[in-house]
């Protein structure tokens, strides 16, 4: 649920994810075993990572990058760069990307946009 709310940016997708997360908790102290599981389990789906990254092309440096620095926990989202085109972040903002850069976010924060091949592949 939450990569799906990632990928559409809907607020009731990360609300049911969040009501989920809260019984995935109370469930996790009355069990003797595997707390820790659903703890991480909870950690991720509270703070999902995700990376936008806007290109002219599917061969541009940034993506390239990202696809050689993988990360299963991590949602990745390709926008080509248009003109006067509004694209939408997982956090529910909104940018007009001029130039190809990058976006990654933690939770309901994103950092700055990065565009530069070094300076993505230190972040990832």
């Amino acid at each position: 649920m939450t990569r799906l709310f990632l990928a559409t940016g809907d607020s009731a997708l990360y609300e049911e994810n969040e009501k989920l997360i809260e019984q995935a908790l109370g469930r996790a102290l009355a069990q003797q075993y595997g707390q820790i599981g659903i703890l991480n389990a909870c950690r991720f789906a509270g703070e999902p990572l995700s990376l936008v990254i806007a290109a002219t092309d599917r061969t541009d440096e940034l993506v390239s990058i990202a696809n050689r620095t993988p990360d299963p926990r991590r949602l990745d989202k390709f926008v080509l760069v248009e003109r006067g085109k509004t694209m939408s972040l997982p956090t529910g903002g909104t940018i007009e990307p001029e130039h190809p850069a990058a976006w990654f976010c933690k939770g309901h924060v994103c950092l700055p946009p990065v565009d530069t091949g070094e300076a993505l592949r230190s972040l990832l």
